[in-house]
């Protein structure tokens, strides 16, 4: 059920940032409530379905957003264009630059879904299955 849970919860995550998928993955493992690899990979799993969501469907999303649409428009593409994929992964694995943005991006970066799908996947996983160790990872420095 936390697994469910994870999933749901994580689901609008890369929407709302007040929907912390980070700081969920984190609690349910020093919780122990369910395992730290299908924890990591709910959530990892989640926030990649919504971004192929805002893949598809950005340009209508935006249309909800008027004033975010026009910063987006300004932003040019063409001073990124060696570097996208890399810093798509990057921004994936540790936030920085937002993914989000990259998804809402997609046309005037020319990512392919494929590839973008691929480089989101590994990066989520990762990001999580870093997350989910760290508890375990300083338990010994808490425990009497």
């Amino acid at each position: 059920m936390v697994y469910l849970l994870t999933f749901l919860f994580c689901l609008p995550s890369s929407v709302f940032l007040f929907m912390n998928a980070e700081a969920w993955v984190i609690t349910n493992t020093l919780l122990k409530t369910g395992q730290p690899v299908p924890l990591a990979l709910c959530a990892a799993a989640a926030q990649v379905v919504s971004y192929s969501v805002i893949y598809f469907q950005g340009p209508r999303l935006l249309d909800l957003w008027p004033s975010v649409r026009e910063k987006l428009e300004l932003f040019d593409a063409s001073k990124y264009a060696g570097w996208t994929y890399g810093a798509l992964f990057l921004g994936g694995t540790i936030g920085f630059p937002p993914t989000l943005f990259f998804a809402f991006l997609r046309r005037q970066l020319g990512f392919r879904f494929p590839l973008f799908l691929a480089l989101i996947t590994a990066a989520r996983v990762i990001r999580f299955l870093v997350l989910a160790s760290l508890p375990a990872l300083f338990a010994r420095y808490f425990n009497a």
